[in-house]
């Protein structure tokens, strides 16, 4: 089939997904050319209109890629393609963190992570339904940084976005504080513990004990000012303390 015509079936099939006719036709010539089916349907998720359909043709040009040709590196090239067009696709990403995985690429992995928020943040304006898909890749971003490759730093960083993204995120909010005050960064550490506060209404014993970790990080930072609204928040919740 001229390459061509080729064009013509994928601008169709990325156009509307359910036309059959185009994507059969392009299936049998690649019987023949299955080097051309997959870059066919690469070009199918580049016309798509809809991300979620676009990276499905990645994904699908990626098992033509394995499956027929065997060339890991198209396949891979294909399916970092299907997260550019939809960083919350499922698939691509599952597959993707496989491969880092068995390569023992843990950076590669964050890496990704990074790639896709970057992404989502780009598109977050006007679309509230991105917060907690954002703030979840943040929080799996922090975990890696920290238990994987030992970046705290890193860690914190991740964490403190996955809480500024989703402030109902308690245990974010919990690992930020904990990191920054390990690193002694006490005055950053402070405004979590309000946060974490905002979360435990319900529970006297936990904000009892919140405000007392809070008056020593007060101390720690040299916050007079700071140490006495927390013993006093103590005293709200416990008047025999």
């Amino acid at each position: 089939m001229d390459p061509r015509e080729l064009e013509v079936l994928a601008k169709r099939l990325g156009e509307n997904a359910n036309d059959t006719e185009a994507l059969n036709a392009a299936y049998g010539h690649g019987q023949q050319d299955p080097r051309g089916y997959a870059v066919f349907l690469e070009k199918a998720g580049t016309y798509s209109a809809d991300p979620s359909m676009g990276a499905h043709w990645y994904c699908e040009a990626a098992n033509v890629w394995t499956a027929s040709l065997n060339d890991a590196h198209r396949a891979e090239r294909a399916l970092v393609k299907a997260v550019d067009t939809d960083p919350l696709h499922p698939g691509a990403l599952e597959r993707l963190v496989a491969l880092h995985a068995a390569a023992g690429n843990t950076k590669g992995i964050a890496g990704l992570h990074q790639r896709r928020a970057k992404i989502l943040e780009k598109q977050i304006e006007g679309r509230p339904d991105l917060l907690p898909h954002l703030a979840a890749i943040y929080a799996e971003l922090a975990r890696v940084f920290y238990e994987e490759l030992s970046l705290p730093d890193r860690a914190v960083e991740a964490y403190r976005k996955a809480a500024e993204y989703n402030p109902e995120d308690a245990y974010s909010i919990y690992q930020a504080r904990e990191l920054l005050k390990a690193a002694g960064r006490f005055k950053e550490a402070l405004p979590y513990f309000a946060a974490e506060q905002a979360l435990i209404q319900d529970d006297p014993d936990r904000r009892a004990q919140l405000y007392s970790d809070e008056a020593d990080v007060c101390r720690q930072a040299g916050d007079t000012e700071g140490l006495i609204q927390a013993l006093r928040g103590a005293r709200s919740v416990d008047r025999s303390d």
